[in-house]
C-alpha cells in the first residue's frame, strides 16, 4: 500500500526506481528467510523445480504460439500466449522429465 501512497517524484527528482527497489528487496527477503504456506507448498516446489527448464525453453513455446496469431487486442494476446505459454511448458517439461526417468531406469 505504502508503494502507491507514496509520490513518484520529490523535488523533481524521479524515485519510481528506489521505491521499486524497496518493495522487491522485501518480497526477496519474505521469499528467502521466511518460512511459510505461501511460499511453501506443493505447487511452489513443483514449479520452482521446473524453473530453470523454463527459462531455457520459454523462447521456443513463446515463438510457437506467437506464430499460432490469436486474438487482436494487444492485452487480450498477451494474457493468453502467457497462460499458453506456462500451460505449455509445465505440461511439456513435466512429460519431458518423466520420459527421461523412464529411460534412465531402464539402463
Amino acid at each position: 500500500v505504502g508503494y502507491y501512497i507514496t509520490p513518484d517524484v520529490i523535488n523533481s527528482i524521479n524515485i519510481v526506481v528506489i521505491k521499486t527497489l524497496i518493495l522487491y528487496t522485501g518480497w526477496l527477503g519474505l521469499a528467502l528467510g521466511y518460512d511459510n504456506r505461501l511460499m511453501n507448498n506443493k505447487f511452489t516446489n513443483y514449479i520452482s523445480n521446473l524453473s530453470m527448464e523454463m527459462y531455457l525453453s520459454h523462447m521456443v513455446v513463446f515463438r510457437i504460439v506467437e506464430k499460432i496469431g490469436i486474438m487482436e487486442s494487444p492485452v487480450i494476446r498477451y494474457m493468453t500466449t502467457y497462460l499458453l505459454l506456462v500451460m505449455l511448458l509445465v505440461m511439456g517439461l513435466t512429460i519431458y522429465r518423466k520420459a527421461i526417468n523412464k529411460l534412465d531406469e531402464l539402463r
